[in-house]
């Protein structure tokens, strides 16, 4: 009966819309399968269930909160428990959450995790360079794994990556929420290429992320005005650099809790 939930899930979902089962069978889904399928019997085949889906107007994601409780996955929730260890700098726990990866098979990201404790050796920075030039199908967790990993990279390294995404326009912008993972991956690559001097490379990537039209956020807009105002800091005028940034703070101050806005005043050196 492993599916059983899935089944009982789209039972709910088809009497709340108050279809009967013969309903299903103009997209070619049996009275009979659909049947076994919500009594847990059997699985209907993915594009079927899609299919299904789409009718009851249920986005695939609904559907997996709605097996999953609204609870965060193991994955979902080492993210977030990422996110704030790095936000906060708590070196000793993302020494912790290193663990948590490895017991689930995340190898690149515990390795991203440990560079934020420790020193990567040439062996494990070679196997995350590779790992990103050659990921197909990129996945929450490996946005996340590449924005801890930004730092250790080298301009070229991050120019490359970064293009697998910008050059035609990556399929993960079709997701907000991968849209919005990449946009912070993409600010914190300009934010390093200016640290580094990068003053042509670090302009037209920022350019070129703002052809995607990437800021469909408050927070992403005014993260974008935070990197610009450091590249006109670093590189043109420091007094007018360093007001801008320092409005951008202000309104990450607005815009977020207090952990969020301390760690971009501590990334800025604010």
């Amino acid at each position: 009966m492993i599916y059983k939930k899935y089944g009982e899930t789209f039972l709910r979902l088809r009497k709340q819309k108050g279809f009967n089962l013969i309903f299903f069978e103009q997209i070619g889904i049996s009275k009979s399968s659909l049947g076994k399928f919500e009594r847990g019997e059997s699985m209907l085949g993915f594009d079927k269930l899609i299919t299904a889906l789409q009718v009851l107007s249920v986005t695939l994601g609904e559907y997996e909160n709605l097996l999953n409780d609204f609870e965060l996955d193991i994955h979902e929730l080492l993210i977030q428990k990422i996110i704030t260890a790095h936000a906060l700098n708590q070196p000793q726990k993302m020494s912790e959450l290193y663990q948590e990866a490895c017991e689930i098979d995340e190898v690149y990201l515990a390795l991203a995790i440990k560079g934020e404790y420790d020193s990567l050796t040439f062996d494990e920075l070679g196997a995350l360079i590779d790992y990103f030039e050659n990921i197909e199908v990129w996945r929450d967790i490996d946005l996340s794994t590449l924005y801890l990993s930004l730092k250790h990279l080298n301009a070229k390294e991050i120019s490359y990556i970064l293009d697998q995404f910008l050059i035609d326009g990556h399929v993960i912008f079709n997701s907000l929420n991968h849209r919005t993972r990449f946009s912070h991956v993409a600010y914190h690559a300009v934010a390093i290429l200016i640290s580094k001097g990068y003053k042509e490379l670090a302009q037209h990537t920022l350019a070129h992320v703002d052809s995607h039209h990437l800021k469909q956020t408050m927070f992403i807009n005014n993260l974008r005005k935070l990197v610009e105002g450091y590249w006109v800091a670093v590189f043109e005028n420091s007094e007018q650099g360093n007001q801008q940034m320092d409005e951008a703070l202000k309104r990450f101050d607005e815009l977020s809790d207090y952990k969020v806005s301390q760690y971009y005043k501590r990334l800025y050196h604010a």
